[in-house]
């Protein structure tokens, strides 16, 4: 893209963000659509719309196919961005969301709930890691109890034996659509 191109590309992003999405005061727009057009042949570069009240944002390049959807929370959607190249360059910071801490119990099982995945216990526990869903998500495990919380190397997990993680511990894997590998020791913090 041009210079030009990336500019209007911001500049309508901006204005799209400040009507679609309901801020203090500001009454929430439906329907809007932002098109960027190219002045020396008329087509559309890029085209952002808003489908309505609580709906997802969505960004189409000039073919009109869905390249981006941000959901009503304002957070890309699963399956939001496809790049022609398969890479994702991230500039500054990659930043997870803390999940809700799951509370572990003794035998219990661990079924994660996003990347980043605080664990907590009420006395030292073994659990095991449940079902790990789609290859190529990524997850952190943290406790951040003052317990230690064994996860066990087992039938669904590849681990470099279990897992023993104290306060602030953290445990890396990736899933492979059915089993969670381990990708980095656990931490010793």
């Amino acid at each position: 893209m041009t210079k030009i191109k990336i500019l209007l590309f911001i500049i309508a992003i901006a204005l799209l963000v400040a009507f679609a999405f309901q801020i203090e005061g500001v009454t929430n727009f439906t329907g809007i659509q932002i098109k960027a057009t190219s002045l020396a042949t008329a087509t559309p570069l890029f085209e952002i719309y808003n489908q309505g009240v609580g709906q997802s944002l969505v960004i189409r390049d000039s073919g009109g196919t869905p390249e981006v959807y941000v959901n009503a929370n304002g957070a890309l959607n699963a399956n939001s961005i496809a790049l022609a190249d398969g890479n994702l360059t991230v500039a500054d910071y990659l930043i997870l969301t803390a999940q809700t801490a799951i509370s572990v119990t003794d035998g219990g099982i661990i079924t994660p709930t996003g990347s980043y995945q605080p664990l907590e216990s009420g006395g030292a526990v073994t659990a095991t890691l449940g079902v790990c869903g789609t290859a190529g998500r990524m997850y952190v495990f943290v406790n951040t109890v003052a317990q230690t919380i064994i996860i066990t190397d087992a039938s669904n997990t590849v681990l470099s034996g279990n897992a023993s993680l104290g306060q602030y511990d953290t445990l890396t894997a990736i899933c492979d659509g059915t089993r969670f590998i381990q990708i980095a020791p656990e931490s010793d913090n």
